[in-house]
């Protein structure tokens, strides 16, 4: 799609239809202002002077355009229903854990609710998975059926699909702003983690709640994945430096709530790339001059080291079964390795 543009121009008529220009970071997203138009394609065309460059840099599909660049909480579906776990804003709330999960892992989702989610009934700490909307009428038969019954699941407004997990983390910003910015600190774990919640705690007491910072296991120093066939792989068109910024591990960090309506702005300013750690924690957070801080207790391995495993933070790539292995082990583990703490 073409059209010329005209000066400052905020909106444009075009192949007969009103568009409004929303500004990104140097380029113009062209949104139908009509709500309910059929599915078509629509491009985000980089502005020079007066004209649109001929190639489009990057194509989305047009309904989800109002969710790429400000995505929420489904609010119509099931946010309403679960405030409950953050009242009165999260003003005693001191851990806020957001789970980024896939509609179908149902299964992952109950793993964590009966072993380390069993925190969630604290006061001081609220657990949520996100996911984002599903495919099949069945899926979302069965995930509505769950969000009633334990009332811990919020759903974005975009597919959930892997490309997507950076909207996912937007939206988790966003919620937490909107919903619990009272709160002390944000979690986010995938949900092939075991998170001690205990060890958590007791690091977050030694931490500034004001700091501007992030923690978690800090890569530095890291190239990007230029294989089209790597699971992280980042195309040149989407990020060009031969380095990227240092950031947090994105299975799990921790980010103090006071910077987090920062971040989520920043984000709205940002283009979007795939890996949602290095976008967020990377990119996002080295431009607002947050500090990413390593702790080598957000682990990547799995161990069974029972004092090793009392000293870990969160422990990446946990099998379902294995999570209530962990889970019983931290508890039975405790008083023999205490006092290498």
């Amino acid at each position: 799609m073409r059209c010329p543009s005209v000066g400052d121009v905020v909106a444009v008529v075009c192949m007969g239809t009103i568009f409004v220009l929303l500004g990104l970071y140097g380029y113009y997203v062209m949104v139908p202002v009509l709500k309910y138009l059929p599915l078509y394609v629509v491009s985000v065309i980089k502005i020079t002077h007066d004209i649109f460059s001929k190639e489009p840099l990057r194509t989305f599909d047009s309904m989800l355009l109002p969710y790429m660049f400000h995505p929420k909480v489904n609010e119509k579906t099931y946010a309403t229903k679960n405030l409950l776990s953050c009242p009165k804003k999260g003003k005693y709330v001191q851990l806020v854990v957001v789970i980024p999960s896939a509609p179908y892992r149902e299964s992952a989702r109950m793993s964590i609710r009966q072993t380390w989610g069993r925190f969630g009934i604290r006061k001081d700490i609220s657990i949520f998975f996100l996911i984002g909307k599903t495919y099949t009428k069945k899926t979302e038969k069965n995930v509505d059926k769950e969000s009633r019954l334990y009332k811990d699941i919020l759903m974005g407004n975009f597919h959930d699909k892997y490309e997507n997990l950076p909207l996912k983390s937007v939206t988790m910003l966003r919620w937490v702003r909107d919903h619990c910015p009272s709160a002390k600190y944000l979690l986010k774990s995938d949900d092939d983690v075991f998170v001690n919640i205990p060890r958590l705690l007791k690091f977050i007491k030694k931490l500034n709640p004001k700091k501007r910072a992030i923690y978690g296991r800090i890569h530095k120093n890291a190239k990007p994945v230029r294989n089209p066939k790597g699971k992280h792989y980042l195309p040149y068109k989407e990020y060009k430096d031969k380095l990227l910024p240092d950031f947090a591990n994105g299975p799990a960090y921790l980010i103090p709530v006071s910077v987090v309506d920062e971040l989520y702005q920043a984000t709205l300013y940002h283009q979007i790339i795939r890996l949602e750690d290095v976008f967020l924690t990377g990119i996002v957070a080295s431009n607002l001059g947050i500090e990413r801080i390593n702790n080598y207790e957000f682990r990547s391995e799995i161990t069974k080291l029972w004092c090793l495993l009392q000293r870990s933070i969160a422990i990446h790539k946990v099998p379902e079964l294995k999570l209530y292995e962990y889970w019983e082990d931290t508890f039975y583990a405790k008083k023999m390795c205490d006092r290498f703490n």
